[in-house]
């Protein structure tokens, strides 16, 4: 959240995610609508373009304002008010992404007229002010990964850093397929067996191998720094406007059945049954996994089941709508400040 000057708040944010339509939208961004030409955004040409690569970042936030005329009475031009609200939330954001160890990069050099078209926004209303890129800091949390296939990709820099639990780290490291390959192919066991509470379930089984890529590298984040922040945030990002975006009853399931599978197997490097042919389970018996290592773990299965009942999340780590203080989602500290959520339109 940020100050709005009146506290009107006339802009939106849209977030530019990793959806097939996010990709696109991004990809437009970055090689036809946001590169520069002899200091000219968008000139035509031969030349050496320079190219903003921000807004090819895993999230792109976008301000959005809307189209307002004429003076207050105090004689302030009100579309310039309105682009400061959006400046100053763009800012404010990039300090709180920046606090939770995010790399941003913020862009002004964006063609508003196209980008209203291409969003298909009513350009009588609405106009394009600034963007802000968020990527990740840390390559074993979320950076090492492709973000085009096709005609751009980001080359993941080596995690040479400390790792304070490098036992426990590098098991899960070595073991990040076999624990997604193994857990999705357990779920399908239980469907096709009618084990309860799978019985007639039906669920797309990339979306959740995505979903379980983001749970194992905030393990490894955490297992790194000793922390839970990255995994609360990831299980934060499961709710929104006070809902579950999952089925709570299916996940804790599923997510008590990778903590076994951590617990009892993969640190203690024990074969376990397996319901896949396709990766292996990671064997290194010199890898001693020690208490302390062992204690960060169940803590970390704690924060994904407790989080999965949305308890014990904070509003610092993302937007848990049911969780923020109310003075944060209502109207009682500013007048007409609307709750966040209403602010924010996916891709």
């Amino acid at each position: 959240m940020s100050p709005s000057k009146q506290g009107k708040y006339d802009h939106e944010i849209y977030v530019i995610t990793d959806s097939s339509e996010g990709k696109e939208i991004k990809k437009w961004l970055y090689w036809e609508n946001t590169y520069c030409l002899d200091g000219v955004r968008g000139k035509p040409g031969p030349g050496l373009r320079r190219y903003n690569g921000q807004v090819l970042a895993p999230i792109v936030l976008l301000w959005i304002t809307k189209k307002l005329q004429g003076y207050s009475d105090t004689n302030e031009l009100e579309s310039q008010r309105v682009r400061d609200d959006a400046i100053i939330s763009a800012t404010m954001a990039m300090i709180a992404a920046e606090e939770l160890g995010l790399r941003t990069g913020f862009n002004s050099t964006i063609g508003k007229l196209e980008i209203e078209q291409k969003l298909k926004l009513n350009l009588e209303n609405k106009t394009p002010v600034i963007a802000v890129g968020m990527g990740y800091a840390f390559p074993e949390s979320r950076i090492s990964r492709q973000v085009f296939e096709n005609n751009f990709t980001v080359t993941p820099y080596p995690n040479n850093e400390e790792k304070l639990h490098s036992a426990a780290y590098e098991l899960i490291l070595k073991n990040k397929d076999f624990i997604t390959q193994e857990t999705t192919a357990w779920i399908n066991h239980q469907v096709s067996n009618s084990i309860a509470p799978f019985i007639g379930y039906q669920y797309d089984s990339s979306k959740c191998r995505r979903d379980l890529h983001y749970v194992i590298s905030s393990f490894l984040h955490d297992l790194q720094y000793g922390t839970n922040e990255a995994t609360r945030q990831t299980i934060t990002n499961y709710w929104t406007k006070g809902a579950l975006r999952v089925r709570g009853f299916a996940e804790k399931v599923a997510h008590n059945f990778i903590a076994e599978l951590i617990r009892n197997y993969i640190f203690k490097n024990i074969p376990a049954e397996s319901y896949q042919q396709n990766t292996s389970q990671y064997l290194d018996e010199t890898m001693i996994v020690d208490s302390e290592s062992l204690e960060l773990m169940n803590e970390l299965f704690l924060v994904i089941q407790d989080g999965l009942d949305g308890v014990g999340l904070l509003p610092e780590v993302g937007f848990d709508y049911a969780n923020t203080i109310s003075s944060m989602r209502t109207g009682e500290n500013r007048k007409n400040r609307p709750p966040i959520e209403n602010m924010i339109n996916y891709i």
